[in-house]
């Protein structure tokens, strides 16, 4: 047997994913096919997928398909922050000696609770060279061609995808001790955009926001930290009381470095975060290695 799967839409409500048995029966010498439908899934999650399977009484391969069908929607969903109802199919063709041996692996790989999932790994796989590939050519071009950065795909290295995590927690964090100022989500909102108009920027942060970028990390603009920061300042609270120097030097000098020298940058960190002879040496060497960077680029 064989199951396959529609996105079903809804205008009040989120879209489920129905799924269908296929059963063929033979009448008359004619194959006719049957499409049963299991039940709706609005949640692909593990958990969701082992339920309905054991509900349904899935076959080994049908939960193979329903996996890998799964996987598809996740990555869609979570890597490229695709609702459901945004999806174009695609259709990938393979032997059918192929895609026997592929679940055989599956199927023993799961006996022993290895993860194989190969339309998961396909996907995986096929974004890291696209992203490679964007990389080499804006090298090539010597200017960025944006064409995964214009849909949201991030193509940085893992390890500056880990630095670009870090500064988004940092983001987190700056909130939340915002929000523990006391002030209003209205008025850090409109301190945190007139802040930002100062620098160029416009006015961008919506006070329903507030709260939201307090508890999760959302991928901002990082000249968000540097006026986060300047923000706390002004409200009289000292963010270096909580962070790392290192953090500090680095989102305080974002939006900076272009106009002042080390020395510069040097004093006014002393003055501002009342940093004490004891964080000098680190304090320099923090500032030195974000100059060794070049100027700022803060339209990341």
């Amino acid at each position: 047997m064989s199951i396959k799967f529609t996105i079903r839409m809804n205008r009040t409500k989120d879209p489920k994913v129905e799924i269908y048995r296929i059963e063929e029966t033979t009448i008359q010498q004619k194959k006719i096919r049957k499409n049963i439908m299991l039940g709706r899934l609005s949640d692909l999650s593990d958990e969701s997928i082992k339920e309905f399977s054991i509900k349904n009484q899935l076959s080994d391969y049908e939960i193979f398909m329903l996996e890998n069908y799964a996987a598809q929607l996740n990555f869609n969903i979570s890597e490229l922050n695709n609702p459901l109802k945004s999806f174009h199919r695609d259709i990938l063709y393979t032997s059918e000696s192929y895609q026997k041996a592929l679940f055989k692996l599956w199927k023993i790989a799961k006996e022993h609770n290895i993860d194989f999932c190969p339309v998961d790994i396909m996907q995986k796989t096929l974004i890291l060279k696209a992203k490679s590939v964007e990389r080499k050519l804006n090298s090539i071009k010597n200017q960025p061609i944006n064409i995964l950065e214009s849909i949201g795909i991030n193509i940085a290295k893992p390890e500056e995808e880990e630095a670009n995590k870090r500064v988004r927690i940092t983001c987190r964090k700056l909130f939340r001790f915002l929000l523990n100022t006391k002030n209003s989500e209205q008025k850090i909102a409109k301190d945190f955009n007139e802040i930002a108009k100062a620098y160029g920027k416009k006015e961008v942060l919506k006070s329903h926001y507030v709260q939201d970028l307090a508890t999760n990390i959302r991928k901002l603009p990082f000249w968000y930290n540097t006026v986060a920061i300047d923000l706390l300042v002004k409200y009289q609270v000292n963010p270096a009381e909580h962070l790392t120097v290192e953090t500090i030097v680095e989102n305080w000098l974002r939006l900076r470095k272009d106009s002042l020298s080390e020395n510069e940058a040097m004093q006014q960190l002393k003055k501002t975060f009342h940093f004490g002879k004891e964080k000098e040496t680190l304090l320099h060497s923090a500032i030195h290695r974000e100059y060794e960077k070049g100027l700022a680029i803060d339209n990341n």
